[in-house]
């Protein structure tokens, strides 16, 4: 899934984006904190996965019409005058590699992709690209560790809230699980909304604790990252 696809699937727009990016500066305005948001069509292609997965139906195709070949066989010869020996076998290997591809292609589904990699796959890729993304985004290089980014995978439906260690020495990793979950239990209905809740609910923690000080400069930029495209 491409970035744009991303965006038309979450309903994102211009004027969704600009409501966004407003939102995470209006909110930085109450605290020293600094909230990015980032929305990730995946984190990972799974390729490995939708691979064997494709393998293993092709597999079983092949096991199956040599299981059913007493019957495949006479069936072919009505059409050929004289079937070459060799034709089976090449016929059952053809279809074979096509199903293999077929499955290979279909599991590039969101859906799909879903049901067949593993839970543990998808949870080790999330933490992975949520923390590639806080350094690549430059959320740690705050004055004073105040970073915090919120980061959305589409495919696997999960949200992860990760806090610089200013914040993470002051603020448990468990008072951002329910925005995160509230996330991303709310992203496909309304995605806009959704996230804008998100970063206004992490507000009120960062101003609770992290109060705005007569100097509040603004550290990181407010535009929501979009990932997926040739910059990332």
């Amino acid at each position: 899934m491409t970035a744009k696809s991303l965006l038309k699937k979450l309903k994102i727009d211009e004027k969704a984006k600009s409501q966004i990016d407003q939102t995470i500066k209006d909110v930085e305005m109450k605290t020293s904190g600094e909230i990015a948001v980032a929305i990730a069509p995946e984190s990972d292609s799974y390729s490995f996965y939708e691979l064997f997965f494709g393998v293993i139906v092709g597999v079983v195709t092949f096991t199956a019409m040599i299981l059913l070949s007493n019957q495949i066989i006479p069936a072919l010869e009505k059409h050929f005058w004289e079937m070459p020996k060799w034709f089976f076998a090449a016929l059952t290997s053809g279809i074979s590699f096509l199903v293999i591809a077929f499955v290979f292609a279909l599991t590039n589904i969101p859906f799909i992709d879903r049901k067949i990699v593993p839970l543990s796959a998808k949870n080790e890729a999330v933490e992975a690209k949520a923390e590639s993304t806080f350094f690549r985004a430059g959320i740690n290089k705050t004055k004073e560790a105040s970073g915090i980014l919120i980061y959305v995978s589409y495919l696997e439906q999960k949200v992860r809230i990760l806090a610089d260690f200013g914040i993470a020495s002051k603020i448990e990793v468990s008072a951002w699980n329910q925005i995160a979950k509230d996330l991303a239990d709310n992203l496909k209905s309304n995605a806009t909304e959704a996230i804008c809740k998100a970063v206004k609910d992490c507000g009120k923690i960062l101003e609770e604790n992290f109060p705005a000080k007569e100097e509040n400069p603004d550290e990181i930029s407010n535009e929501l990252i979009i990932l997926g495209g040739r910059k990332w």
